[in-house]
């Protein structure tokens, strides 16, 4: 709080002669709130014009406030000694409040919150108030005033007429000489402030039309609507309607009661009833506004809270944005650049960081970015070791020279603590943005940017715009993660399947893989290249192997009929699944819902595929074995560690990569790595399986190298699971 404000000698001048005036105007209007019906004021609001200004002016104000009133009291007829001895009382007075205030209040603005309203009321109108209104009652009744009436009666009286001074204009003078000292703007003409200011008007001229023709029962019952009108403008953001509009109210309820003094019988109880309801909607109204001002403050720093990271305290990814929209709504027409500037290498080093050193060198790393660019006001703090700023400007040369900068000073920077030493190495990825350009989209470009950059050995800064072809790429790959999310949740995924026949021979039992496809929104069907990519990159292939594990199993309970025909269902796993350790489990339970024999179905284990946890895969494909399932091994022939899958996992089967079948009629080396393939199969007792048989050339072939089984389009097309099943359904009725 400004106790003593630092102003020009002029200026504190003029606002002390604005103060002087003002107290004299509002204590001869206080006087006729008085006139004709008792000798004492109802509404006395000098000494809140007092506090208010002291609370921002300072000491100054009470010597000009004690001189003003003195020579008030003259103009009104009373003796010099009194005179000044109840404008020094009234000035000390004053003076205390305002010390009080100074010393007791959290927030520099009266009002501003529930906590401090009721320290405001509590110094300005009981703790100091009370006991200077109890010593004024003695004064006065030893000078022969009032000593017709009780002690307390006066006490009372006198006591809500200087509160409610102080109540009413303390909140408005600090803000009216607040608004001066800092030229702060006057009200906003919104259209709810006219609404409300012509609301305002209009019952206030109801409630006089009503009171001067007489109907002062209907009059006192419209000043009750004051309050709801009071109570909106109280919640609203503006810091002049409601103050000036209760000091407005806290007048006029006073003042009616004396345009209709000649009508009523008891004019000096009409007055005091009055006062107390002033005083209720004035309590009321001010806890609403601290009320309202206090959530208001609430909810700005819960933003402010939401838009800055926990750890650094910087701005995060939501402040950064909400940076860039106000900039560019402030500064339009301008270049935009989006940066992302990582440090490369702070993954690996963080876990043998300390974490306090850890904050200490982000905050370091984004000091130094800002030293780099210094018309930025915003660095934010995207993720461990990456941080992010948006920068505006037409002077392209001196963005580069800024990019330039960082990469010299920080590319290499060893940061340099006693419990620690780090080597920074950063990356940059900027995307320039167009008007119109979704600065989300953007961010996540510039961040793709900067992870392309760090692979970068040269120079480590990669820049694009939202056109690029890089970044549409992963624009696709995102939008295909959130279909393929979708389409889990929403059952959007398709079995189809293909069949699996012998080499040779009858078909026997029907074999048949699982082949998963996608439903579009369009309703058309998405090839599984495009989402189980996706899938395995951003750890959604567990999901999706659940999900057909689980619909196999279904299908089964709707087709129990056609089981006794079914050989196998062979189902891939990905190496997500064969590492994740509660999925033996779940398979167990899911089996005791179903009908589906365990040895109809058959895991296939991808050779390509990557296994994280050699361990885990091992078990995991033991424990399915003696639960009854087959294991095949796919892809054969083509992983670097072949061999180590083919001797160390329980198998079943082997299938045989389609690069060595589809040419085997013509390719002679092919031919020698299938012989050699069945011929190992057969040492280790495992039957073998050639995919992407396309023709009957090609079966016969792979057949006379001495392969099992054979599956492609020269055995059976991948059809929809219900079609094969109403397939089977029809050699059942045969049969």
């Amino acid at each position: 709080m400004n106790w003593s404000a630092r102003l020009p000698l002029r200026q504190h001048l003029l606002l002390l002669a604005g103060i002087s005036a003002a107290t004299l105007l509002a204590a001869e209007m206080s006087r006729q709130l008085s006139a004709g019906i008792s000798d004492m004021s109802a509404v006395w609001p000098p000494i809140g014009i007092a506090v208010g200004a002291g609370l921002v002016l300072g000491r100054t104000v009470f010597p000009v406030y004690a001189l003003t009133l003195s020579a008030w009291f003259l103009h009104a007829g009373y003796s010099l000694s009194l005179s000044v001895a109840v404008s020094l009382l009234e000035a000390t007075v004053a003076f205390v409040i305002t010390f009080l205030l100074h010393k007791s209040l959290h927030t520099s603005r009266l009002l501003s919150s529930l906590s401090d309203t009721l320290r405001f009321y509590a110094s300005g109108c009981v703790g100091v108030m009370l006991p200077f209104s109890a010593i004024v009652t003695l004064a006065v009744r030893e000078l022969g005033y009032f000593s017709d009436f009780f002690f307390a009666d006066v006490m009372l009286v006198y006591w809500l007429s200087e509160s409610l001074g102080v109540m009413l204009f303390a909140p408005l003078a600090q803000q009216v000489c607040y608004a001066l000292v800092h030229r702060v703007r006057a009200v906003r003409l919104s259209a709810r402030n006219i609404v409300y200011i012509v609301g305002l008007l209009m019952l206030v001229a109801c409630n006089y039309v009503l009171i001067e023709g007489g109907q002062y029962l209907y009059g006192k019952v419209l000043t009750y609507f004051y309050f709801p009108l009071l109570a909106w403008v109280a919640i609203s953001r503006d810091r002049w309607l409601a103050p000036a509009s209760v000091a407005l109210v806290g007048v006029l309820v006073p003042g009616f009661v004396v345009v209709a003094r000649s009508t009523l019988e008891a004019p000096g109880f009409a007055l005091l009833e009055a006062v107390i309801v002033v005083f209720v909607v004035t309590v009321m109204t001010q806890l609403v506004q601290a009320v309202s001002k206090e959530r208001n403050s609430l909810l700005r720093r819960f933003e402010d809270r939401s838009q800055r990271d926990l750890v650094t305290g910087l701005k995060n990814d939501r402040g950064l944005l909400n940076d860039v929209l106000e900039r560019r709504r402030h500064v339009p027409g301008t270049e935009s650049q989006l940066v992302v500037v990582e440090l490369s290498n702070f993954d690996e080093a963080h876990d043998l960081l300390d974490e306090s050193f850890s904050v200490r060198l982000e905050k370091h790393a984004a000091a130094e970015i800002r030293r780099c660019f210094p018309d930025v006001p915003v660095v934010a703090r995207l993720a461990q070791g990456q941080f992010g700023f948006f920068w505006a400007g037409n002077d392209t040369g001196s963005f580069d020279r800024g990019i330039e900068r960082i990469i010299s000073h920080l590319n290499g920077q060893v940061y340099i603590e006693p419990e620690a030493i780090y080597r920074m190495f950063v990356a940059v990825g900027s995307v320039r943005i167009e008007t119109g350009d979704d600065p989300a989209r953007a961010l996540s470009a510039a961040r793709q940017m900067a992870a392309q950059a760090a692979t970068a050995r040269d120079y480590p800064v990669a820049r694009c715009t939202l056109d690029d072809p890089r970044v549409q790429r992963r624009q696709q790959r995102l939008k295909m993660l959130e279909e393929l999310k979708e389409a889990l949740s929403s059952d959007r995924l398709v079995l189809f399947a293909q069949e699996i026949r012998k080499a040779e021979g009858d078909a026997g039992k029907i074999s048949f893989e699982v082949l998963l496809r996608m439903k579009g929104r369009d309703g058309s069907i998405i090839s599984p290249a495009e989402f189980l990519p996706v899938a395995e990159d951003y750890g959604l292939s567990g999901d999706v192997d659940r999900w057909v594990v689980k619909a196999v199993h279904d299908w089964a309970e709707k087709y129990p009929h056609w089981l006794p025909l079914l050989d196998k269902c062979a189902i891939n796993l990905s190496g997500m699944t064969l590492a994740d350790p509660g999925f033996h489990e779940w398979l167990r339970e899911l089996r005791q819902r179903s009908s589906l024999p365990a040895r109809c179905i058959c895991f296939e284990v991808t050779e390509t595929q990557m296994i994280s946890d050699w361990n885990q895969a091992d078990g995991l494909l033991k424990a399915l074995r003696e639960d009854g399932h087959r294991i095949s091994l796919d892809d054969f022939g083509t992983g670097l560690a072949t061999f180590e899958y083919l001797t160390r996992f329980p198998l079943d089967y082997v299938k045989i990569d389609g690069r060595f079948v589809r040419d085997v009629v013509d390719n002679s080396v092919h031919q020698s790595i299938i012989r050699a393939i069945t011929d190992v199969a057969t040492t280790m007792q495992l039957q073998t399986i050639a995919e992407f048989v396309g023709d009957r050339s090609t079966r016969e072939r792979v057949a006379a190298l001495g392969v099992d089984f054979v599956q492609g389009f020269a055995i059976a097309k991948p059809v929809p699971l219900s079609e094969l099943m109403l397939r089977f359904s029809k050699m059942d009725a045969v049969v």
